[in-house]
């Protein structure tokens, strides 16, 4: 399971996926500014990598394309929407590490135990695929 609080890794530790996970995880949420698909784009969704700015789907497919370029696999990195605490909807990654499934969110510094989030999952994108989520409630 993983951990609430951080642990310190380095990014070079490839045989401890949840020190690469939190590494990415860190790396991408203090090089990116949140903004809007409306502020970037002009547009109340658009789905791409975060570069230097973006929403949370934009810092999603950002670590998940940095994991997929370490070599990690497309089913091990799946992209899930949720509602949080305050109603609005949100994107986040969960990723299969050797200390089980985690989340990685810009909303938190390091990955989060799915159930210790304050969200109301929603879906899950597995296979190409949106498939309803429940069960981390």
């Amino acid at each position: 399971m993983c951990h609430v609080q951080s642990v310190y890794c380095e990014i070079t530790a490839v045989n401890n996926k949840y020190c690469v996970a939190e590494s990415i995880n860190s790396k991408v949420n203090a090089e990116t500014t949140y903004s809007t698909d409306a502020d970037n784009y002009g547009e109340m969704e658009y789905w791409t990598e975060a570069l230097n700015k973006g929403d949370c789907e934009d810092y999603a497919l950002k670590k998940r394309a940095m994991l997929l370029e370490m070599g990690w696999s497309l089913d091990s990195l799946l992209l899930c929407t949720c509602k949080t605490e305050t109603g609005e909807g949100h994107c986040v990654l969960w990723v299969d590490t050797d200390k089980g499934g985690c989340i990685l969110d810009n909303r938190y510094h390091w990955p989060m135990s799915p159930s210790s989030l304050p969200y109301e999952w929603q879906y899950i994108m597995k296979g190409g695929k949106w498939h309803e989520l429940s069960g981390w409630q």
